[in-house]
């Protein structure tokens, strides 16, 4: 049985990190990113993807309001059916927009 896993959050930027300084900070202290295999990068967001196991993960990071707010994608898929899992994140990713209301989450 093949599986997806996809997940969307907001948080607030509340240390005021550049989408440098977060991405780094998730390389450092999240852990499983030893084999990053596809990181490009704009002015306001980053992608990260990686294999780990047997899995394929996937994590676009975008910046709005200014950097104020931080929208997280992130997907997990096997590796064993990534010609199927591929065109669908493909899209996932083409589609995933930040939310255009800029006050802060909740913390905590």
């Amino acid at each position: 049985m093949c599986s997806i896993q996809v997940s969307r959050c907001r948080v607030g930027n509340q240390g005021d990190a550049t989408p440098q300084h977060f991405k780094h900070w998730m390389i450092a202290n999240t852990g499983g990113y030893e084999e990053i295999t596809y990181q490009p990068r704009g002015r306001s967001w980053f992608v990260l993807s990686r294999y780990r196991a047997d899995q394929i993960y996937y994590e676009k990071v975008m910046f709005s309001c200014g950097g104020r707010i931080v929208n997280i994608l992130a997907i997990a898929y096997p590796a064993a059916e990534r010609g199927l899992f591929d065109p669908l994140v493909e899209r996932m990713e083409d589609t995933f927009k930040p939310s255009g209301k800029c006050a802060q989450p909740p913390t905590g």
